[in-house]
């Protein structure tokens, strides 16, 4: 088997190999009542947040982090997209924008990329196949924690390459506060914010003369009350496919099917 499976028959692994790896997504947002700041431990709480925006959609918990910069080779597969890709991706652009080439590069919803990735991984409740507890595992990841009243965000846009071109695909990770002038319209606020995540893509492309071909954007916010500790996480973790994950015919076949196709073939 190649550097992108996984030793385990059930588990996926942190990335071995620096070129050939699978990159998932996961925005997350996540909050746990006060319990150690009254005793001065403020950071305590912060960590049990953290902890539970890790597994609050998917199972990607009990991690050791390695941050590394915001690429996915042209050697390495997205989640959802190169592979195991739903069936309800790129059903209808929100926008498109221009790039410096003077192409147009249309903008989706990544959702589904969430949604495939929650099929991987699974959830506490539902077992699938989660990276390894206490794996080394390479993560592009942004996360903020509150610990007053207030509204955070997690965020984040995939600039996918040309598929003609030997580049990479761009991760743009955001976290922040939500102002209390942005809170009075959620709605306007959230379309701002997709536009400033595609447009952030399309500046990292411009300075690096990288074709675009989509965008996939995705924003979470959570607030946070008096008594509570929020986290918001933009994680996208590299990482190898649990042995039983690779469907008979291998990832060539992978490559060919959609999330549903997938699904089927390994009995999740």
């Amino acid at each position: 088997m190649g550097e992108e499976i996984s030793e385990f028959d059930d588990l996926c692994q942190g990335s071995r190999n620096p070129n050939s790896y699978f990159v998932a997504l996961n925005v997350t947002v996540a909050k746990a009542r006060k319990s150690f700041s009254v005793n001065g431990a403020s950071l305590l709480d912060g960590i049990v947040a953290f902890d539970a925006a890790e597994v609050a959609r998917m199972n990607l918990g009990q991690l050791n982090l390695i941050e590394v910069s915001s690429f996915c080779g042209p050697d390495a597969l997205f989640w959802g997209y190169d592979a195991a890709r739903p069936e309800s991706l790129e059903s209808t652009p929100l926008f498109s924008m221009k790039q410096w080439s003077g192409d147009a590069v249309p903008v989706f919803d990544g959702a589904p990329l969430m949604d495939a990735a929650t099929e991987l991984f699974g959830t506490l409740e539902r077992k699938a196949f989660p990276i390894a507890p206490g794996s080394h595992c390479p993560a592009a990841y942004k996360s903020i924690v509150l610990d007053r009243p207030g509204m955070i965000y997690a965020a984040c846009a995939v600039g996918i390459r040309h598929p003609d071109d030997r580049s990479a695909t761009m991760l743009m990770e955001d976290v922040g506060l939500v102002s209390q002038e942005n809170r009075g319209d959620m709605a306007a606020w959230r379309t701002a914010m997709t536009r400033s995540l595609a447009e952030s893509v399309l500046a990292v492309a411009r300075n690096q003369k990288i074709r675009c071909q989509k965008i996939f954007v995705v924003v979470a916010e959570v607030e946070v009350g008096p008594d509570e500790v929020g986290c918001a996480l933009t994680l996208l973790p590299y990482f190898t496919l649990a042995k039983n994950a690779v469907p008979a015919d291998g990832l060539d076949g992978l490559r060919s099917m959609s999330l549903e196709e997938w699904r089927k073939s390994v009995k999740t």
